[in-house]
């Protein structure tokens, strides 16, 4: 399992680029959360100043404010400018890890989970963590400067500050520990989860349940009213009255802003389950590459059309059990949009008199001539605008075309009708004579003619010889054949 401050790392370090505009973030947000209470502090200490005109009062009251608001909009513009960079950088990682991907993990993984992660997660590295994470900065150093300016009037302050934030540490690790597995698992299910880290702070659900309110707030008013009462007891000259006022002024919010903070994080430690998610996705082993140049065979390879098999073993993932199917191929005859001539010869390597030969070897050049465009004619999607015998029979010229010397069919008559079986197996014949052709079918008639047959029983090989061998012998081949003729005579 990932660690907590992991995804943490992974996000602020995504981008090189993205350390700077962190620090001058946080530098920004200091500034701001110092110029703050300086403003207030200036007007507390304006107010004792007797010579002090009230032009240089709110002047310089006006100056602190602008570069404030200064401040506070470049700690936002950071903030966009850092999220859309750790985006950037999660997106492209993301997507290359997606299409570079094995079958095997589209096999395994649901569509609906990749596109979660592709829409609801990036979303929200878009948008909320960037801004979750000032926030969280801002709330954080507007705690510090509270109980700095309350501690300036009474050290006590400090004590109950470090209780109050001990309590809501508890509180929020209390949170933490479930909802952030609950987070994880309605990843999957995209049901929204309800932050309450707030309202257990407050006690409001206990207070309610209990009937309390009315005594919470007896009690509230009563601490207002002595903190007051021990402030005019206090001597004359213990404390300025500014101080005094600026004080109060700031503990009234400082619950407020410890709750803020603690919500922040809460949901800042939910949404960045997000880059965990998605930093998940970018570490899928990619599929190798098609050519290995340090590993291909020489230019002379393969010097004859022969195929050795020596103990193989083949599974369809490392904890699979073993299969002999070990490579599928398409058993539906695929055609592509476009014309005759790209579904044929899709990179144009060939003269058109090659191209009109294999429709000649693969009885389709009657019926392409009587087309108005020939060779241009169209081919819709999947070849919908021709019939399944004339496009399993494009198949096959595509392949007359190309010449390879070892071809594989698996099931390529299971969809067609009998007579263009005959066609089929009558073109093969003639055609890949001087080949090796290996054929997988059902039908007896496809493989009755072969050199040799291999008979397959559950994932197993239990015959391996000449096809007049088998049919002398009480076999497992003499048997398919005679069903199969006794199911032909009966239909």
């Amino acid at each position: 399992m990932v660690r907590p401050e992991e995804p943490h790392g992974a996000y602020l370090t995504a981008n090189n680029s993205e350390r700077d505009i962190s620090v001058k973030g946080i530098i920004a947000q200091f500034c701001f959360s110092s110029l703050q209470p300086a403003a207030t502090y200036w007007l507390a200490l304006g107010i004792q100043i007797p010579k002090l005109t009230s032009g240089v009062l709110i002047g310089v009251y006006a100056a602190i404010s602008a570069l404030s608001a200064v401040f506070v909009y470049l700690r936002s513009f950071f903030a966009a400018h850092m999220g859309l960079e750790a985006s950037r950088a999660f997106y492209s990682g993301f997507t290359e890890a997606i299409f570079k991907a094995p079958m095997l993990f589209f096999d395994s993984t649901p569509v609906g989970r990749i596109l979660m992660r592709a829409s609801s997660d990036l979303s929200i590295l878009d948008f909320d963590i960037p801004f979750s994470i000032i926030f969280l900065l801002a709330s954080c150093t507007e705690l510090l400067v509270t109980i700095g300016i309350m501690a300036s009037v009474t050290w006590e302050v400090v004590i109950v500050g470090i209780l109050a934030m001990v309590a809501a540490k508890y509180v929020q690790d209390y949170y933490l520990a479930s909802a952030r597995e609950l987070i994880r698992i309605n990843g999957t299910t995209k049901a929204p989860v309800m932050n309450y880290a707030s309202e257990t702070s407050l006690g409001v659900v206990t207070i309610r349940a209990f009937e309390m309110a009315d005594r919470t707030e007896t009690l509230q008013n009563l601490t207002l009213f002595t903190a007051a009462f021990f402030i005019v007891l206090l001597p004359k000259g213990y404390v300025a009255q500014g101080l005094v006022g600026l004080s109060l002024s700031y503990s009234l919010s400082l619950t407020a802003t410890q709750i803020f903070a603690t919500r922040w994080y809460c949901s800042l430690s939910n949404y960045i389950i997000s880059v965990e998610r998605i930093k998940q996705f970018m570490q899928i082993a990619p599929e190798p590459p098609a050519i290995v140049e340090d590993k291909r065979p020489a230019s002379s390879w393969p010097p004859e059309g022969r195929i050795e098999l020596y103990s193989l073993e083949i599974k369809y993932r490392p904890n699979a059990p073993l299969v002999l199917k070990g490579i599928t191929l398409e058993q539906e005859p695929t055609l592509f949009r476009g014309s005759i001539r790209t579904n044929l010869d899709p990179l144009g390597p060939y003269s058109d008199d090659e191209i009109w030969r294999a429709l000649e070897k693969c009885q389709l050049k009657a019926t392409v001539s009587k087309l108005p465009s020939l060779l241009d004619s169209s081919v819709s999607d999947e070849g919908e605008n021709w019939s399944a015998a004339q496009r399993q029979l494009f198949c096959l010229g595509r392949v007359l075309l190309k010449r390879n010397r070892i071809l594989v069919l698996d099931e390529a008559t299971a969809s067609i009708d009998s007579s263009t079986d005959a066609v089929l197996q009558r073109i093969i014949r003639q055609e890949f004579a001087e080949c090796t052709v290996i054929t997988v079918a059902h039908r007896v008639p496809t493989v009755i003619d072969s050199d040799i047959v291999m008979v397959l029983s559950y994932g197993k090989l239990v015959e391996y010889e000449e096809p007049s061998k088998l049919l002398d012998t009480n076999s497992y081949f003499s048997k398919l054949v005679a069903e199969y003729w006794s199911s032909y005579k009966r239909n």
